[in-house]
């Protein structure tokens, strides 16, 4: 069967609004939903032939891509630059923006931090602010990166078990290092937000991945990690009629937007808007024509099915799903 596998993130249980288009509200009304535990994090990567354990690999993955990596290497963490404020009763995370951080303020921060943490192996990925690091006993991390924790008070997510004693090491060390940075004392100078510490997250033990021939479409990072894992074909950017071209010989799993990272950002991002208003009305000309045999919309917590014969649900004229926050924490861990 003819299949497309759309990932979504942010769809959650709710109302869409009018101004999505009427064919993604006709597509999210006629499919089937079924309620799901994993999140889409976890559903992502089972899909891809990975193991549904907990932790995820997040970083492990994003740094096969990022990295080029010749085999999926756990030992690398995220270590993102952010920037902190202090007080007595908490510590507020604030993520740099597109954008905010240059290349080679980046580079800078890290050939600090090199030079002052040599124990530990600092690489930065495609975009200037996704770093990654490696060394030894950091334990399992937290799947939230800053994206998810933009704005918020880290106390609730900071490690307290034992086994973690060496990230909150590595957590206060790169804070005193950054803070004391020449490039950060430049850009303090020229009024631009200092970098003054790092989000470790997205640590996992080594990967398990059953081999899956995979083909994918999205400038997703994790999208683009797993496809390497798998040494499958990936497109980072594909219009709807090529897609649905592909779909012809093999299930495709499609990423809407970027959640975990833009992969190749000299490329364009599927945004939610764009799938709404240009392929979903498409999608469904090839569910009703026979060009595609099912589609398979994974929300969050949720997944629903459309196939041709969802076209004779007249009945089902209202989308119980719509757009949310893609960076919305969940209840559980993902």
């Amino acid at each position: 069967m003819r299949r497309l596998c759309v990932f979504l993130p942010g769809l959650v249980a709710a109302s869409p609004p009018a101004s999505l288009g009427a064919s993604f509200i006709r597509l999210l009304a006629r499919a089937r939903w079924q309620p799901r535990a994993s999140s889409l994090a976890q559903t992502l990567l089972v899909r891809s032939g990975f193991s549904s354990a907990l932790p995820l690999p997040i970083a492990a993955v994003g740094a096969g891509h990022d990295l080029q990596t010749t085999a999926l290497e756990p030992a690398w963490r995220r270590c993102d630059p952010v920037h902190l404020i202090a007080d007595p009763q908490r510590v507020l995370l604030v993520a740099p923006q597109p954008g905010e951080l240059s290349a080679a303020d980046s580079s800078a921060l890290l050939t600090t931090l090199q030079a002052q943490l040599p124990e530990f192996q600092w690489r930065a990925g495609a975009s200037p602010e996704r770093w990654y690091v490696r060394g030894p006993e950091l334990g399992d991390l937290s799947p939230y990166g800053p994206a998810w924790l933009n704005g918020r008070s880290l106390t609730p997510f900071l490690p307290r078990d034992p086994a973690t004693r060496a990230w909150r090491c590595l957590f206060n060390d790169a804070q005193m290092v950054l803070h004391a940075a020449a490039c950060n004392a430049a850009r303090a100078a020229s009024g631009q937000t200092t970098l003054n510490g790092v989000w470790l997250w997205g640590g996992a033990p080594a990967p398990t991945c059953a081999p899956l021939a995979l083909t994918a479409v999205g400038n997703d990072l994790l999208l683009a990690g797993v496809v390497r894992a798998q040494a499958g074909r990936w497109w980072a950017d594909a219009d709807c009629a090529a897609t649905l071209a592909l779909a012809r010989d093999a299930e495709v799993l499609l990423v809407v937007g970027a959640t975990w990272g833009v992969a190749t950002p000299a490329l364009p991002v599927l945004d939610l808007a764009t799938f709404a208003h240009e392929w979903a009305p498409a999608l469904w000309r090839a569910l009703r024509e026979g060009g595609l045999g099912c589609l398979e919309l994974v929300g969050e917590g949720a997944t629903g099915v459309v196939t041709a014969a969802a076209r004779w649900r007249f009945w089902q004229r209202a989308a119980a799903y719509g757009p949310g926050d893609p960076h919305a924490l969940a209840v559980a861990a993902c």
